[in-house]
C-alpha cells in the first residue's frame, strides 16, 4: 500500500522524471493515417514530432472509462492510494472518463481510494502541476 501519482502522457513529462519517480503515464490515444497509436508505448514523442514535421494529419482522442479501469485497476487491487492529475477539462474529457472509471472501481473495489484532480493545465502546465505532487510525495507532504 502506498500513495501513488499516476497522470497521462498529455502532460509531457520527461523520460527522467518519469524513471525517478517511477511515475505511471497512461498513454493518450493518437490517430496517424486512420490507425491508433499510444504515446510513448506504441509510437514516441520523436516518431510523432517526424510524422507532424512531415504534414501527416494527426488526431488524438482522450483516453477512455475502459482505459483508466484497466489503468487503475492494479492500484486497487494492492489498496494503494491514488492521486490521478488530469489534462484540463477545459480542453478534454478525460476527466469526465476517469470519473467513469472510478464509479466502476468502488463498485469492485469500495475501499479504492482515488483522487481525480483537474490541472485546467495542458502540456508543459500540466508537466510542472505533476512535478509538483511528486516532489509533494517525496518530501513527505502527502500522505497515507
Amino acid at each position: 500500500m502506498a500513495l501513488r501519482i499516476i497522470t497521462d502522457s498529455a502532460s509531457d513529462v520527461p523520460k527522467w522524471l518519469v524513471e525517478k519517480y517511477k511515475l505511471h503515464v497512461i498513454p493518450t490515444p493518437v490517430v496517424i493515417n486512420e490507425k491508433d497509436y499510444f504515446d510513448g508505448e506504441t509510437i514516441m514523442p520523436e516518431e510523432f514530432y517526424d510524422i507532424l514535421r512531415a504534414g501527416t494529419e494527426v488526431k488524438t482522442y482522450h483516453i477512455n472509462s475502459f482505459m483508466f479501469h484497466k489503468n487503475f485497476e492494479p492500484y486497487a487491487i494492492n489498496k494503494d492510494e491514488v492521486i490521478y492529475i488530469c489534462f484540463s477539462t477545459g480542453i478534454a474529457g478525460t476527466f469526465n472518463a476517469a470519473n467513469l472509471a472510478k464509479t466502476e472501481l468502488l463498485e469492485e473495489y469500495p475501499d479504492f481510494d482515488l483522487t481525480i484532480i483537474d490541472s485546467k493545465c495542458a502540456s508543459l502546465g500540466f508537466g510542472i502541476v505533476v512535478e509538483k505532487a511528486l516532489q509533494m510525495v517525496q518530501r513527505g507532504f502527502l500522505k497515507r
